[in-house]
């Protein structure tokens, strides 16, 4: 007879020593950070473990698990760990730090964890900590950084990504020009490529301009006006389709374009402005010229100008409300300004550069302390001016005031005792003056009052019965109501 034979699994589980410890027990939860949106869920798990660190695997345990007013409902799971769900709401801080801990039997933990949660104003998936583009419009797909095309501007040309068909537009380029320069012997296309009259003329030499892009973010060499397959930089008939580029007669005008009628030519190429010029001044002058004497006239091309300057049809730029990016580090500053010049049969698209000057006139600073108070004695120190010259001449520094104040090289100090009753701030001109130029800044100096010092105590008036003649008391004339 055959004995039967049957196979068992089971779990052989370590001894446990003595009572949950609330030393060696442990709390994780997952996920630790995210974007609080009010629907994302953290899982917290309490691993309830004895003093030698062994699991327990069975529950029965009281356990809390909170966060400062937060208290959670704690599922106990029969197998020594105990879980308990949190869904945080949005929050109005870019960041926010939750440090959750747990009890055993009403004895808090030795263990804890920091729940970290972001806000994403944009709801862009990205938190505000991070997010460069932080009100991108809803519905666009963003980077890593949380920005849309449509909020990049890779090139830095000044056209967003999401419209920019020349993504790789570089900031500056090259034009050449005859280094015997005449601007009565070349001639120039829509882009600003300065063309050669001569063909022999081999002096060239290149200088540096930014590169002014049209709304599609294309600049002159890469961008084809006339759909010929020629970059308009090179085109020598930039707006007609010439795919041959035919010039018969070798004027660097493809004959498709030349009237056989000299064109204009342009005297100056370049305009120089002293920076912040101020709105509605006449900054300067394009210059051209007609070999037959037709009449020239100017007409502005939209370009990085816009808003800034203008050009009347005789030549003349002015400044507009905008003028106030016309300053010395702007980008702006070697900037190309586009125009048509026309002489009645030939219009031709140029350009001069802009150059931005800096200022020579002294620059001045104030920096005044806002503490001092009225009982500050003679001498002290006040403010602090610095000065510099853009042309790096020696400057003179002067104080005018109102002869509270006096400059000591470049620190302001009290020369007379103030007075806040008397005199609660003190304006003053500090001029800088080189051999060449001068120029001021108006500064003020608050004082600090002190209030006056006052004394309170507690005093008597008796009032006492007059003696009138004879034996008797007679009642006084006065009494107390005239005192109290």
């Amino acid at each position: 007879m055959l004995a039967t034979q049957s196979s068992m699994t089971f779990t052989l589980n370590a001894p446990v020593s003595g009572p949950v410890s609330t030393q060696k027990s442990v709390i994780t939860f997952t996920p630790n950070q995210f974007i609080a949106d009010g629907q994302k869920t953290v899982i917290f798990t309490v691993q309830a473990k004895d003093s030698l660190g062994q699991n327990f695997t069975k529950g029965g345990s009281q356990i809390k698990i909170f966060s400062g007013d937060i208290n959670l409902s704690v599922t106990d799971n029969l197998n020594g760990t105990y879980t308990a769900s949190y869904i945080p709401n949005e929050i109005t801080l870019d960041i926010k730090n939750l440090i959750f801990g747990f009890s055993v039997n009403n004895i808090n933990g030795s263990n804890s964890g920091t729940l970290i949660l972001y806000s994403d104003s944009d709801k862009d998936g990205v938190n505000n900590i991070v997010d460069e583009c932080p009100v991108t419009n809803e519905g666009y797909t963003v980077d890593e950084k949380g920005c849309a095309l449509y909020q990049l501007d890779s090139d830095k040309d000044g056209v967003a990504d999401d419209i920019d068909q020349c993504p790789d537009t570089l900031p500056m380029s090259s034009a050449q020009i005859n280094d015997n320069f005449s601007f009565s012997q070349t001639t120039a296309d829509v882009s600003g490529t300065i063309l050669l009259n001569n063909v022999n003329d081999i002096l060239i030499s290149k200088f540096d301009m930014v590169v002014v892009v049209d709304e599609k973010g294309c600049g002159g060499d890469q961008r084809d006006t006339d759909g010929d397959g020629i970059v308009d930089s090179i085109d020598n008939c930039p707006k007609i389709s010439n795919p041959d580029q035919s010039d018969k007669d070798f004027d660097g005008i493809g004959d498709l374009c030349d009237t056989n009628n000299p064109i204009p030519t342009l005297i100056n190429n370049e305009i120089n402005i002293v920076e912040l010029p101020g709105n509605g001044l006449k900054v300067g002058t394009i210059r051209a010229t007609d070999e037959e004497g037709d009449p020239i006239t100017f007409t502005n091309l939209s370009d990085s100008f816009d808003g800034i300057l203008s050009l009347d049809n005789e030549g003349n730029l002015t400044t507009l409300p905008g003028s106030s990016l016309l300053f010395f580090d702007s980008p702006l500053n070697g900037a190309a300004f586009n125009f048509t010049l026309s002489d009645g049969e030939n219009e031709i698209d140029l350009f001069v550069v802009i150059k931005i000057l800096e200022d020579p006139t002294p620059k001045i600073t104030i920096t005044t302390y806002d503490n001092i108070e009225e009982d500050a004695e003679i001498g002290t120190v006040v403010g602090i001016v610095s000065a510099i010259d853009p042309l790096g001449e020696t400057l003179q520094l002067s104080l005018l005031g109102d002869g509270y104040l006096g400059l000591f090289e470049d620190e302001i100090r009290t020369v007379k005792e103030l007075d806040f009753e008397e005199n609660k701030f003190h304006s003053f001109i500090i001029g800088a003056s080189s051999p060449e130029y001068t120029s001021t800044k108006e500064g003020v100096f608050n004082v600090v009052d002190i209030p006056n010092t006052t004394f309170t105590s507690s005093f008597f008036i008796s009032i006492f019965r007059s003696r009138f003649g004879g034996s008797g008391f007679k009642t006084s004339k006065v009494d107390h109501t005239r005192y109290f």
